[in-house]
């Protein structure tokens, strides 16, 4: 009877967690997707901050496209 419990309570959480996360703060707008491109100079590295995907290309353009 006891694992029984163990075990339900076990399960809630595991349908409680993933639950939880779509609570959290959301991206919003308008649904326009806008691309800006910018012309930059040598660069070694590139810092982001949240969660964003990058996708480097290697070629002699030095654009940067947003």
């Amino acid at each position: 009877m006891k694992l029984t419990h163990i075990f339900i309570g076990i399960l809630l959480l595991f349908f409680a967690v993933p639950t939880h996360a779509q609570w959290g703060e959301k991206i919003k707008g308008n649904g326009n997707v806008t691309q800006e491109n910018r012309e930059v100079g040598v660069y070694e590295k590139i810092s982001i901050d949240g969660n964003i995907d990058v996708v480097l290309v290697e070629g002699k353009e030095g654009d940067i496209i947003l």
